[in-house]
């Protein structure tokens, strides 16, 4: 578990990860969560916005490739993501 202070709220954003302290800092976890959380609003966007949960394919292939395809936008999103060079 690690808590980062969020000066913006002035309080304390506490993550659960499995990471060890010399692999990940704090602040590194926090950027990757909230990567995360964006990939996860994407998903809730196509889902909602163009049905996205009801592709009308059996072909694994074709679903990994647009899960791929989303996950490569939202990280394309992100600007401020940096991890340690020791990852």
């Amino acid at each position: 578990m690690v808590a980062v202070f969020n000066e913006d709220e002035e309080k304390y954003h506490v993550y659960l990860t499995n990471f060890a302290k010399d692999v990940l800092e704090a602040e590194d976890v926090a950027k990757l969560y909230g990567a995360r959380w964006d990939i996860e609003l994407i998903f809730k966007e196509l889902k909602s916005r163009y049905a996205l949960d009801v592709v009308n394919t059996k072909n694994t292939q074709i679903i990994r490739s647009l899960y791929l395809d989303i996950d490569s936008y939202a990280f394309s999103k992100q600007e401020n993501i940096f991890v340690s060079s020791e990852v």
